[in-house]
């Protein structure tokens, strides 16, 4: 049996701290002035543009230092990404909806924590997944997925930056 269906967004209350975790965010939380003073002093200074030097550093070799990323952690670093449906229903397909392909292209898509949630979800073809991300390490990993299926997915390496 499965777990209950998510709350969507409008619906979520943290009333007890300790299920903070519980989900990815919350609905209407109340900050008292300072932890908005904080929130706001964070965003004005993440707001700007990065200093030239670390703006360097992160353009310099940067697929490199996604790779070795990717070769550390494979596909154990971030966790799949079940909760689309909640925060997007639109997203749901069903044999209704099958008569019309959708085709989703996810800019980033890492190691596949979208795109195969998404294509388990999405059993009857309705949905093709572009994903692109800038290492190709990421990528071989998502194109060596046993749900990985060019009938229904494609992945490669793209910088968009560039």
């Amino acid at each position: 049996m499965g777990s209950p269906p998510r709350p969507q967004f409008g619906s979520r209350f943290l009333t007890e701290d300790s299920n903070v975790y519980k989900h990815n965010a919350w609905d209407q939380v109340s900050w008292d002035e300072e932890q908005e003073l904080s929130a706001r002093e964070a965003v004005a200074k993440n707001s700007g543009p990065p200093s030239s030097d670390v703006s360097s550093d992160l353009l310099i070799n940067s697929a490199e230092k996604w790779d070795k990323f990717y070769n550390i952690h494979t596909n154990r670093f971030f966790k799949d990404r079940h909760w689309l449906f909640t925060e997007f229903p639109e997203l749901k397909k069903d044999e209704e909806d099958a008569k019309e392909k959708t085709c989703i292209l996810e800019v980033g898509c890492g190691v596949g924590n979208t795109i195969f949630p998404i294509l388990e979800h999405c059993q009857n073809n309705s949905v093709f997944v572009y994903g692109c991300d800038f290492s190709s390490t990421a990528i071989d990993i998502v194109q060596s997925h046993d749900m990985y299926d060019t009938e229904r997915c494609s992945a490669f390496v793209c910088d968009i930056s560039a």
